[in-house]
């Protein structure tokens, strides 16, 4: 068992050995353009009457959606609160529930002792 323990120890440590350290490349390393040539300038893209148009038709399309869907991650989110609302009224419910029982128990217990030793002494 010790032989194997030791074999496996060396053969990790053999591995370590031969797996060289792994270098990231820096991050201008890996930013760079490729190729020789210089990056490209571009001016400002002024964007046309009917691309303005439909741009602003286009992003009121988005926000109708996202109000939609926003409307409904309130719902869902409502729903699960209510959820959690009822799990933690049942959980608290068994929990009374429970520490009534022990108390009833208790009691019924206190008096069985009573009466036995009412029944000894007599």
């Amino acid at each position: 068992m010790r032989q194997a323990f030791g074999t496996w120890l060396a053969v990790l440590c053999a591995l370590v050995l031969l797996c060289g350290t792994v270098f990231a490349d820096s991050k201008s390393e890996s930013l760079k353009p490729l190729g020789d040539s210089p990056p490209v300038e571009r001016g400002p893209v002024v964007p046309s009457a009917g691309e303005a148009e439909l741009r602003k038709q286009l992003e009121a399309e988005y926000r109708a959606e996202l109000e939609k869907r926003l409307a409904q991650e309130r719902d869902s989110y409502a729903a699960s609160l209510t959820s959690l609302w009822i799990a933690n009224g049942a959980v608290w419910a068994v929990l009374l529930l429970f520490v009534i029982m022990q108390a009833l128990s208790a009691r019924k217990r206190m008096t069985e002792l009573d009466n036995l030793k009412r029944d000894r002494e007599s």
